[in-house]
């Protein structure tokens, strides 16, 4: 008859051995959440301290600032770097018309003074955004406001502009997109692959959070505990449930592109984007 109060009691202790070695792994968990932001911040700060003159002779080129003062927080817009999502995300969250057009709706609204809020930004590899904004603009979805800047800049660089190429494959687009980015030009779709560095004011204001395409689905759940209120708004829009396969899609279709350039365009991009790359902790492995 004791034989039956002692087994209650050994599973009593196991239940609990199992608990206190669920707390301390979710210590580890946050420990480790926290130690990711913190290095991602502190690279941000060492980036813009050690690249400081570089980067004041660059212009700031878009201060796309969205604010949700509901939740207290400024989200910078990097297009190109999940943001059609979150500008979904902020639109459900603040009530507002919830529709294709949600990015001029919320970007009028953007404005420079964020003292006060929890600044957040999300951004990506700077060749798969290139190739992104390629494949999304000039493959799948043929804009005429991106396509003409380009006719005219292969009509430019020819030497018989009547008789010139407007074929646009994607060695013609890089090299219109290192041109804007080294000239400093701006046409209708610069902002999709302008470095992100030129983007809301990176070193001149503090970021409290850097979350990256490649980890959306971790970075999502550590910005939830700080912000539970965004729950409803995220799985209303929900997209990208599968992050793994989408990364890995997402760096196949990147490969395949960049194969295609010869080595010279290859080099100009690596230097075009060094600062993004020291500054979000990217590589350029072409």
């Amino acid at each position: 008859m004791k034989i039956m109060p002692r087994i209650g009691l050994y599973i009593l202790l196991a239940l609990a051995f199992i608990l206190i070695l669920a707390f301390v792994k979710n210590d580890e968990d946050d420990e480790e959440v926290e130690g990711v932001q913190k290095r991602r911040l502190q690279r941000l700060k060492s980036t813009c301290a050690a690249e400081s003159e570089a980067l004041a002779s660059e212009r700031r080129l878009i201060d796309g600032l969205v604010l949700d003062k509901g939740l207290g927080l400024a989200f910078c817009h990097v297009p190109k770097a999940a943001s059609t999502f979150w500008l979904n995300v902020l639109a459900k969250s603040m009530n507002l018309e919830f529709d294709e057009d949600v990015h001029n709706g919320l970007l009028s609204r953007s404005v420079a003074d964020s003292d006060g809020l929890f600044n957040l930004a999300f951004v990506r590899h700077p060749l798969s955004r290139l190739v992104s904004a390629y494949v999304n603009k000039f493959v799948n979805n043929r804009d005429e406001k991106f396509i003409k800047p380009m006719v005219r800049f292969l009509k430019r660089k020819s030497r018989n502009p009547l008789k010139a190429q407007t074929r646009i494959g994607f060695r013609e687009f890089v090299e219109f997109a290192l041109d804007e980015i080294e000239r400093r030009r701006i046409s209708h779709g610069s902002f999709h692959w302008m470095p992100m560095r030129n983007m809301c004011g990176f070193c001149q204001r503090p970021f409290h959070f850097i979350g990256k395409v490649e980890t959306m689905q971790s970075d999502v759940e550590v910005l939830l505990r700080k912000f539970p209120g965004l729950k409803p708004a995220i799985k209303a829009v929900e997209e990208r449930p599968n992050a793994a396969l989408a990364k890995a899609k997402d760096e196949h279709v990147t490969e395949k592109y960049l194969k295609q350039l010869p080595e010279d365009l290859q080099v100009r991009l690596c230097q075009v984007y060094k600062i993004d790359f020291e500054m979000f902790g990217y590589q350029c492995d072409i």
